[in-house]
């Protein structure tokens, strides 16, 4: 089965796909997996009525047609236009892979590029767009990278694309939107058999649903992604699934089981020079450390968000470790000033604000301030609803309400799967 050839067939003609279905005696959900590239095989028959409904011969709807495996001059074109743009160069610049950057423009030079090195080459220019929040033109260059990895049926580039457009719905704050979209590509992911980018779709689920305040299915993603890493060169990731596992062990009140996923973490990045994520490494060890009544200095807490603000691009969750260690070390009026610098920085995603928000009501009603703390509980609540996050957002009303504050509920059994998940580092 041409899925390309058939979509693009389909787009040419002006057809809709219930009237492809109805013509073809299938069910409209069939043509949407055709369109889809979901099925790669076709009967007979229904090939042979297909051809008939979009004016080709059956030969020109089969596979045994080789695909486009060249970029076109003009894609090339195209591509090296955008890439050469101010801002992707200055994007490259900064996160000092101007090499890379280089290199890519050589191959858009080269007349003989493939489609292959044409998706790859759209799949830097999406994370580059992504990263500088501009999100219109990355959500582009993942449909041209889906375009090109479908032409040169490579799977594995197609759904980190696809992957790569979901998170960008959360960058957006449609948190409910990505995490429908991953358990989508999981599921098919897993019918056809797509291994590569297992880890980060569990990575993103598992974020997802803690957002959501689905801890059981939180740490089951968190814990096949850490499996998903385990002993790979993918070391970054691997990190980042470990300070994920921790932090969900943090949400169920587990504090000793988070600091050996810390501990873990930390000899990952020092042994690979993976200085980028010391920094929130250390403020999760604090918040863990605080959790089990430590107390640390308000110049080490603020040194250490210091140096993680360095970090470019970086999400602000750690700002909430910052808050929550100067709490429970008597210092609400410097937890107060975090939240607020975390407020005013330039780039909020809708989710993290309602976050820092609850925080700041949190810490007025347990300093008795029963007049002002209702009012940043119901901005977190309208922010949560917008999100998509119904359980977070019923939970912010109620403490609005009625004074109840949101807690974390802890669970032997998913503590215990955490426990015996931890990975010999």
């Amino acid at each position: 089965m041409n899925n390309r050839r058939l979509r693009e067939r389909i787009s040419e003609l002006g057809l809709k796909q219930w009237a492809v279905a109805r013509q073809t005696g299938v069910a409209r959900r069939t043509v949407i997996r055709w369109i889809n590239g979901e099925v790669s095989r076709i009967t007979t028959d229904n090939l042979q009525s297909l051809a008939k409904v979009v004016s080709l011969s059956p030969a020109e709807l089969s596979s045994e047609l080789s695909l486009d495996q060249a970029a076109s001059t003009e894609e090339q074109q195209l591509a090296a236009n955008s890439l050469l743009s101010q801002k992707m160069g200055e994007m490259f610049l900064r996160s000092e892979s101007y090499e890379a950057y280089e290199q890519m423009l050589s191959a858009l030079r080269h007349p003989g590029m493939s489609m292959e090195k044409l998706a790859s080459i759209y799949l830097h220019m999406m994370a580059a767009a992504a990263m500088q929040h501009e999100f219109g033109r990355a959500r582009e260059h993942g449909r041209q990278t889906i375009a090109c990895a479908e032409r040169c049926n490579n799977r594995d580039m197609e759904f980190t694309a696809r992957i790569n457009l979901s998170i960008i719905n959360s960058e957006t704050g449609q948190v409910a939107q990505m995490h429908d979209e991953l358990e989508t590509l999981l599921a098919m992911m897993e019918s056809q058999d797509v291994r590569k980018p297992y880890g980060a779709v569990c990575i993103n689920i598992a974020r997802a649903c803690r957002l959501m305040s689905e801890p059981a299915r939180a740490t089951h993603f968190a814990i096949e992604a850490v499996k998903a890493y385990y002993g790979r060169k993918d070391v970054m990731s691997f990190t980042e699934a470990m300070v994920l596992a921790a932090i969900i062990c943090m949400d169920l009140s587990a504090p000793q089981v988070a600091l050996a996923y810390l501990t873990a973490a930390r000899s990952v990045a020092e042994k690979h020079d993976l200085a980028v994520w010391l920094p929130a490494i250390t403020l999760r060890e604090m918040e863990a450390g605080s959790q089990l009544g430590e107390k640390y200095p308000v110049d080490k807490v603020l040194a250490t968000l210091e140096q993680y603000d360095k970090v470019v691009y970086v999400p602000i969750d750690c700002y909430h470790a910052a808050v929550r260690t100067l709490c429970a070390s008597d210092e609400a009026s410097q937890a107060v000033q975090v939240l607020n610098r975390g407020l005013e920085r330039p780039w909020l995603r809708p989710q993290e604000a309602a976050m820092l928000h609850l925080e700041l009501a949190i810490i007025r009603h347990r300093a008795g301030n029963v007049e002002l703390f209702a009012q940043p509980a119901r901005k977190a609540a309208a922010l949560f609803e917008e999100c998509g996050m119904h359980t977070r957002a019923d939970s912010a009303l109620r403490f609005a309400e009625t004074g109840e504050e949101p807690r974390s509920r802890t669970n032997d059994g998913l503590v215990a799967m955490l426990r015996e998940s931890m990975p010999e580092v």
